[in-house]
């Protein structure tokens, strides 16, 4: 059992290694200071949203979201989180504890949860390779050290994520990731 075990452990680390290539590489990765990434949401009953996410190393962030013309703003700065929500009547910023404060923070996480994974303290288990529409993808489960599950699907062919499920306070959120784009070699 010990060697099937060291055989699927080498698989993830095999699997997250060409994913960091295939992102231009960790040297590239960790050169990067700053970044904005910009969403488009379907969220449950048909609304639509846009959410755009600024971030700075080593675990900066802030997060705002449109939802029907009401901006949604969290953010993280390395020590507090926490949030201006209108549609919760939270009209000022409002220091986040708990579970939501945790999910602001693990959001943060500049280079995502597959770098340097084992430092973070999350465990990755390889599910298994499934059908994702007309592409094969490697399925694979996180577990964080406060027992947080992500689930991160990595296509076979370009070693890049076609989604991630997540655990939150308000269940579980799914993003679908497409039109990737090179950029000076990432």
């Amino acid at each position: 059992l010990a060697g099937v075990r060291a055989g699927a452990q080498q698989s993830v680390d095999d699997i997250i290694a060409k994913n960091l290539q295939a992102k231009g590489g960790l040297e590239k990765m960790k050169a990067v200071q700053t970044l904005k990434q910009t969403s488009h949401l379907s969220i449950a009953g048909g609304i639509e949203a846009t959410l755009t996410i600024y971030g700075k190393r080593p675990n900066m962030t802030r997060q705002e979201m449109n939802i029907a013309g009401q901006m949604v703003i969290s953010a993280f700065d390395g020590q507090n989180a926490w949030q201006i929500n209108p549609l919760r009547g939270m009209m000022a910023p409002t220091a986040l504890s708990g579970p939501e404060a945790d999910a602001v923070k693990e959001q943060s996480d500049f280079d995502g949860p597959l770098v340097d994974y084992k430092a973070k303290g999350y465990t990755v288990e390889l599910v298994g390779t499934e059908a994702m529409g007309d592409r094969k993808v490697y399925h694979l489960k996180l577990t964080g050290k406060d027992q947080r599950v992500q689930h991160c699907y990595v296509d076979v062919e370009t070693s890049l994520e076609a989604k991630i499920v997540s655990d939150s306070p308000m269940g579980p959120i799914e993003q679908q990731l497409s039109d990737y784009r090179d950029v000076d070699g990432m």
